[in-house]
């Protein structure tokens, strides 16, 4: 079963993947380990993309109903809890977390004394920035489909929408990390993803550039 998405908040520390009992072979980190007298757990990560596979002792092959999404019964419930338990322990101990809203709030604050503003019940992850005196918007946090921004796939991604002048906001855009303005403005808005890859830095002058634009 791979899971493309719950690594991309994290950033891998090699050596206590190590430590904590996961081999290397090649570009990958395998680590097994026991469910009961039964089943055993394979986790694979390559790439910051994890596998989770579940065998049978026995006969060595997967235990199918793992991997059926409609699959029932108690049993398979409390299999899914443990392997869940012993997945967050060791991302918790060997991965380093991004949490990058949580810093553009922080700094926001700090500099701007901007407190977020959670105005849809139907978007409660949502939030905007605004300015003190002007009280218009200067940011918007979201959460939403990559397809919204022309990638390919269907998870959910971190994203920030932010104001610069139409020269500035087009020679932003790479349509990587930076693209045309989710559900705003696209000649003086810009969407930027929000994840590990993200420069804290030039994220925090594009935060200036939107607040002085707005303020002014």
């Amino acid at each position: 079963m791979i899971e493309e998405q719950l690594l991309k908040q994290y950033k891998i520390e090699s050596q206590k993947l190590l430590e904590y009992g996961f081999r290397k072979e090649k570009s990958s980190y395998i680590w097994k380990k026991d469910l009961n007298s039964d089943l055993y757990v394979i986790f694979t990560i390559e790439h910051n993309i994890l596998k989770t596979d579940v065998y049978e002792k026995m006969s060595g092959e997967k235990y199918l109903p793992f991997y059926i999404k409609e699959a029932e019964g108690t049993y398979l419930a409390e299999l899914k809890i443990k392997i869940e338990k012993i997945r967050k322990e060791w991302i918790k101990s060997c991965f380093k977390s991004f949490d990058v809203k949580g810093q553009i709030l922080s700094y926001v604050k700090e500099k701007y004394k901007t407190i977020p503003e959670y105005s849809w019940e139907e978007f409660p992850d949502y939030f905007t920035l605004k300015t003190q005196k002007s009280y218009k918007w200067y940011g918007l946090v979201m959460n939403i489909s990559i397809e919204r921004l022309g990638l390919k796939g269907d998870h959910i991604v971190d994203a920030m929408n932010l104001k610069n002048q139409p020269d500035k906001v087009q020679s932003l855009i790479d349509y990587k990390t930076i693209f045309p303005a989710y559900h705003m403005n696209k000649k003086y808005w810009f969407t930027i993803l929000l994840n590990k890859e993200t420069d804290m830095e030039l994220l925090k002058q594009l935060i200036d550039e939107s607040f002085r634009l707005v303020e002014k």
